[in-house]
């Protein structure tokens, strides 16, 4: 038999001695497999915010998309109203000047029509006058030839 040089109560101290650092690992490894339960609901909660986080980019990306198709809408509605305010502008001068070119026209016929007229009165006056004197003569012919005969 091998003999022992160790006594039975060192060993008894070395064996409570190993039971209280069992314990202790034990104690830790429960410890640290609670925290290790933690950090895995934890990771399951960040992928769950995740998930989230990258569901709210996708929407918010997709709003982005929205309001930049929006916003090139509204600047092509824009330039056409731009476009048509110039044309309607362009108009509004072209009828403007129409507008004198007509009104420069009335006045030269007005004053055609005050030309003429001015030359109808005195025609009337004329063909009055000249028929005054028409009928005078024509009078003083009968006359002349009333007495004759």
């Amino acid at each position: 038999a091998v003999v022992s040089t160790q006594s039975t109560g060192d060993l008894e101290g070395k064996n409570r001695k190993l039971l209280d650092e069992k314990s202790r690992y034990e104690l830790q490894n429960r410890e640290l497999i609670a925290k290790v339960k933690l950090y895995e609901e934890e990771r399951v909660s960040d992928k769950g915010e995740i998930k989230r986080l990258k569901s709210e980019r996708s929407e918010a990306e997709k709003e982005k998309h929205n309001d930049v198709k929006e916003l090139h809408s509204v600047k092509t509605q824009l330039a056409v109203a731009k476009q048509e305010l110039k044309d309607n502008q362009q108009n509004i001068t072209n009828l403007q000047e129409q507008i004198n070119v007509y009104k420069t026209q009335k006045a030269k016929l007005e004053n055609q029509i005050d030309t003429q007229h001015y030359q109808c009165v005195k025609l009337e006056n004329t063909v009055r006058s000249v028929s005054d004197e028409v009928g005078f003569t024509v009078i003083k012919l009968l006359q002349f030839y009333c007495d004759e005969l």
